[in-house]
């Protein structure tokens, strides 16, 4: 990528010149400090090549400015030869370095390539920061300015060290993978592997193949050897999430993890030894299943050595205003665009919400609220109303902020088929973005089968979800049951 090269000099053919020499860069030109200060924040130089001495203004101030703007741009200065105590206080004003008229071409050049170097070895340093950043408002810190969660924090610190399994319980989107995530990097076994398995992504019919491997030959395609997600998590810590979704024979090799230590893939006849921690995650009531039969009580009891319940975000308002401030920097970051404020009644919505989706619709909602403030850099109540309005009808019997479907006017006559048709699309995929984009559980929050749900969606022109976990709908004329 070509560096661009900002000059600014009130001298012409000074400047035809150097553009001349310098015509590997792009090259914007500015004649005097009011046009200087303009076009380096229109054309976001990397490199800005300065004549101290302006018409219209002190070379001197402008370095001030641009120094104190974008501290990384390297200024290379221009004085004359009678101007060295200018060129001193302009080094000492944090100037790259300083050339005297007239200048010698090459050595023009060679000054100008290292500012580029240095301009490209600061770009590097600035998106290794940015990454860095991301992925610590991605996994970490977690917010615990509650006492709520300062207490699971304190569960969590004091069990980190330990090798017992770990049961996470609570509702979708309130930061379990955080925590499980958080327990590993506490841990002894920080070193070694973090292998994260959401179990209802997988198919039943590979789950064991997927979770503990298979020998080559074991079924039908199975043309070389797959070591499974256990032995990917050798010596590090395995994250099951959804574990109350695992089917019943997938839950006896479990059991014999837990117990024993050992595993046989698909197909082998001898058992594998695994050193591997096992931290899980429900959102379900494991006893109830327990009581149904639909999973073992031996399981259960080994599962949930030491069980972790994370509150919702309604029991944890004090934490909102942080986790506002982190999305939105998080968010702008991501886009690549100047961090955003938010006004104080922008908050005090946010806090008033009682945010059945927690963190993660807290993250959908305030991105949304992104999306629709565009240039402005103030996110105001209107940016988030127009996320709310889509679920959101307070009426006789309804808290502030519950999701529900508006209900319609009798005043005239309408089809109670397309209302409800209406009803169901809108709760599919409220349930399908509240589970982003898991269509499986956002099945089994509505009661239905994975089949049944496909159905529904079919019916109703719902297609498979797209990048923020909504679904679509699908083009007039095409059926596609996919999830």
């Amino acid at each position: 990528m070509q560096s661009r090269v900002l000059i600014i000099d009130d001298d012409e053919t000074l400047q035809r010149a150097w553009t001349h020499f310098l015509k590997k860069f792009q090259i914007a030109q500015a004649f005097n400090f009011e046009e200087g200060l303009r076009m380096f924040t229109e054309t976001d130089p990397d490199i800005v090549l300065l004549d101290i001495v302006l018409p219209d203004g002190n070379g001197l101030d402008l370095l001030h400015a641009f120094k104190s703007a974008r501290p990384q741009v390297p200024v290379v200065v221009i004085t004359g030869q009678m101007d060295m105590q200018l060129a001193t206080s302009a080094v000492k004003g944090g100037a790259y370095d300083f050339l005297t008229k007239p200048v010698n071409a090459e050595r023009l050049r060679v000054t100008i390539d290292r500012a580029a170097e240095t301009a490209r070895l600061n770009r590097e340093v600035k998106t290794l920061q940015t990454e860095k950043l991301l992925e610590s408002l991605q996994q970490s810190p977690l917010v615990a300015t509650s006492q709520a969660m300062q207490d699971v924090l304190g569960v969590i610190r004091s069990v980190a060290s330990r090798q017992t399994s770990v049961l996470l319980l609570g509702p979708s989107g309130v930061g379990k993978t955080r925590l499980a995530r958080l327990i590993h990097q506490l841990s002894s076994r920080r070193p070694r592997p973090f292998v994260e398995v959401n179990l209802t992504t997988i198919n039943e019919g590979i789950l064991e193949s997927q979770l503990f491997g298979h020998v080559r030959g074991a079924f039908t395609g199975a043309v070389r050897e797959n070591q499974g997600l256990f032995s990917a998590a050798e010596g590090g810590t395995i994250f099951l999430d959804e574990i109350g979704e695992i089917p019943p024979a997938v839950q006896v090799k479990l059991l014999q993890v837990l117990q024993d230590r050992v595993f046989y893939p698909v197909g082998a006849t001898r058992p594998h030894e695994v050193d591997v921690r096992v931290v899980a995650a429900t959102i379900r009531d494991l006893q109830a299943l327990v009581r149904a039969g639909r999973f073992r009580e031996d399981l259960f009891y080994r599962l949930s050595v030491f069980p972790v319940t994370v509150p919702p975000l309604t029991q944890r308002k004090a934490d909102i205003p942080q986790l506002v401030q982190l999305v939105v920097r998080k968010i702008c970051l991501k886009e690549n665009q100047p961090v955003k404020e938010f006004s104080p009644e922008f908050l005090q919505m946010v806090v008033d919400q009682a945010w059945p989706g927690n963190v993660r619709e807290l993250e959908n909602a305030v991105e949304y609220a992104i999306t629709v403030a565009q240039e402005r850099m103030i996110l105001e109540v209107p940016d988030l109303q127009a996320y709310l309005r889509n679920f959101t009808n307070p009426g006789p019997g309804t808290e502030v902020g519950e999701r529900t479907v508006a209900m319609p006017s009798l005043e005239n006559a309408f089809s109670l088929d397309e209302h409800l048709d209406t009803v169901a699309r809108e709760l599919i995929s409220y349930a399908i973005a509240r589970e982003n984009g898991n269509v499986t559980r956002a099945a089994t929050r509505l009661g239905l089968s994975r089949r049944r749900m496909s159905l529904y969606m079919e019916r109703l022109g719902l297609s498979a979800p797209n990048a923020r976990g909504r679904p679509r709908m699908q083009s007039s004329g095409v059926k596609n049951g996919q999830g």
